[in-house]
């Protein structure tokens, strides 16, 4: 179906760069457009609400740092808050030990790191530094391995240190879920006359300077609907720009983009898994949980982080008996593919080498297990980017317009400190607005026939 008049810009993705971009345009006049592929809104912001249990992520749980257009639509959301818990604790050869200074310590190793000589941390710690304790060696390769979903050759050593690699951030959690974010952006697109359709997997872009046509597929591969406009906004992630054109998802460009196609094939993207664990409401009292983990209701859990595990950090939603597995990079790489059963499976066997006790104890505590694989999401295809050794200016690079009539949005074009996180996401939208205004001619152009 080909739309009876053209808008002025389509906005391709209904993450939350996506939808704060629509918003934005069509609070400025404009008359916008969102095609988004599935049937949801959110993008790999994902919850579900499950009976009798409090929201589960797969996709972000955390607010990071004080990025004020976050916070701002955390209120308008009506999102409540807590405090990330600050108890660490790490698996040793002699069992759990609490490491309070945890984070401390990594900081400190990213302190020392020497960017102009080792463009990465990989490349630092073959170096080799006499001062460096070894498991701080270890805990800091897996930090940046799970938190960053980078591997650590190619993990930018002047974002690590620039930043302290985030170990100085502040951290709340959404505890009545993160997907309210998305649906009130997608309330107040509406409210702004934005049109969202769901389901519309764009696949083809064809384009000259001022003029855009998208043709989307539906469900199953179905003949979609034909968009035109003045412009696109593409705020697909980074995965989805390098599918191959045969690849569900896979954008397709009529006249080509040669540049940013190199550009998208030297780039990565990090691999993320997350495992969340639901138990009956006995759970904290089992003599299997350590008692310093169960003390008051799991509300002393923190951090546990099991270098060399396949799900090698794990926190708790306390008081709540829900574990949250989570592994980045090779351990991420390792459950790619597979079912959510054989998952679930590996990762209670993970938590009961952790507690030292039977896979069969916790099995006959758990009630479900939620798992994604955002790695083989066709609209994904991966979890999140990371600041790559020597290209620190790839993000820029990749939120540069083409023409002024492609624009580019999404947490891979954010700034390096900031990759990877929602605030990235609604702070390129909100970049991308500036530029689309900017460029947009106030009268409306003829339109490819």
């Amino acid at each position: 179906m080909v739309t009876p008049e053209p808008v002025d810009v389509i906005v391709i993705g209904a993450g939350a760069s996506g939808l704060l971009a629509a918003r934005d345009l069509a609070r400025a006049g404009l008359d916008v457009v969102i095609l988004e592929a599935r049937s949801r809104v959110g993008g790999r912001i994902s919850t579900r609400r499950p009976a009798q249990s409090p929201p589960i992520e797969l996709g972000p749980e955390f607010v990071h740092g004080d990025n004020e257009l976050l916070w701002k639509l955390v209120r308008e959301a009506d999102a409540r808050t807590a405090e990330s818990p600050e108890a660490q604790w790490v698996l040793t050869d002699v069992g759990l030990q609490r490491r309070d200074d945890l984070w401390e310590r990594i900081g400190g190793v990213f302190k020392k790191l020497q960017p102009d000589v080792f463009p990465s941390l990989g490349a630092w710690l073959k170096a080799g530094d006499r001062e460096l304790p070894a498991d701080d060696t270890v805990l800091t390769r897996e930090f940046v391995q799970d938190f960053h979903a980078a591997p650590i050759d190619r993990m930018s050593a002047r974002t690590l240190k620039e930043t302290s690699g985030g170990t100085e951030e502040n951290q709340h959690r959404l505890i009545n879920g993160y997907d309210r974010i998305p649906l009130t952006l997608a309330q107040q697109c509406k409210a702004a006359g934005v049109e969202i359709h769901l389901n519309a997997v764009a696949s083809r872009i064809r384009w000259r300077p001022g003029e855009v046509e998208v043709a989307t597929r539906g469900e199953l591969g179905a003949a979609g609907r034909t968009v035109r406009a003045r412009a696109v906004v593409i705020t697909v992630p980074l995965g989805v720009l390098k599918a191959l054109p045969s690849q569900m998802g896979a954008l397709q460009f009529d006249p080509e983009l040669p540049e940013k196609r190199q550009l998208w094939a030297q780039l990565e993207v990090g691999a993320v898994s997350r495992v969340v664990l639901r138990f009956d409401h006995s759970f904290w009292t089992e003599p299997f949980v350590p008692d310093a983990l169960r003390a008051q209701d799991g509300s002393s859990f923190g951090y546990i982080h099991a270098p060399g595990a396949p799900v090698p950090v794990w926190w708790s939603a306390a008081p709540e008996p829900i574990l949250i597995g989570w592994g980045g990079g090779p351990a991420a790489q390792a459950l790619a593919g597979k079912s959510q059963a054989e998952v679930v499976e590996i990762v209670v066997r993970t938590l009961a080498s952790i507690f030292g006790c039977s896979s069969s104890a916790l099995s006959s505590a758990l009630v479900e297990g939620y798992w994604h694989d955002w790695t083989t999401d066709p609209f994904a295809r991966g979890g999140y980017s990371f600041s790559l050794a020597g290209q620190e200016d790839a993000p820029a690079r990749l939120a540069r317009s083409v023409e002024a009539t492609l624009f580019f949005a999404g947490e891979a074009t954010a700034e390096p400190a900031q990759l990877g996180t929602v605030g990235a996401a609604l702070a390129s939208g909100e970049r991308v607005v500036a530029e689309v205004l900017r460029a947009l001619p106030t009268a409306p152009r003829p339109l490819l026939s």
